[in-house]
């Protein structure tokens, strides 16, 4: 199989769907579908032939930053929940799988440069308001000294 997994997986699945739909191009929830099943279905084998899908697949993740992505998705919709389910369920995948503790790492990375990010804009708001406060200031001690 070797590195090759995901597109074997890919081609066994545009390949089913063409006999299925008899050379109609399949809808979107089609070719879903049958990747996903697919998927699942060599993954549950289980052996090397799963790792080697896992792998392939914790690397695609990782090359888009899915996790990264993610997370900072979670950040930015505001709602806790969705991040502390996140986080657990990529925890979760990166201890029950090596191949996927880079992901995690993705992860830690997202929030450090969100982090950063924040104080940064945190940093200048205060800069703004502290020199602002500063001309109102010195407004009103000109103002003051005319009258």
């Amino acid at each position: 199989m070797g590195g090759n997994v995901l597109a074997d997986v890919l081609i066994k699945a545009a390949d089913a769907l063409r006999r299925r739909t008899s050379g109609r191009p399949p809808t979107q929830e089609e070719l879903e579908a049958e990747v996903v099943t697919r998927l699942l279905a060599r993954l549950e084998e289980g052996g090397e032939g799963a790792g080697e899908l896992r792998r392939a697949m914790a690397a695609v993740l990782h090359r888009v930053d899915a996790a990264g992505a993610a997370i900072e998705a979670a950040v930015v919709s505001g709602d806790r929940r969705i991040q502390e389910r996140l986080t657990e369920a990529f925890g979760e995948l990166s201890g029950d799988f090596a191949e996927f503790r880079l992901l995690l790492e993705d992860m830690s990375r997202k929030v450090t440069e969100l982090l950063r990010v924040r104080h940064h804009e945190e940093a200048r708001a205060r800069s703004d308001r502290d020199l602002m406060l500063r001309q109102y200031e010195h407004s009103i001690r000109t103002l003051r000294t005319r009258t």
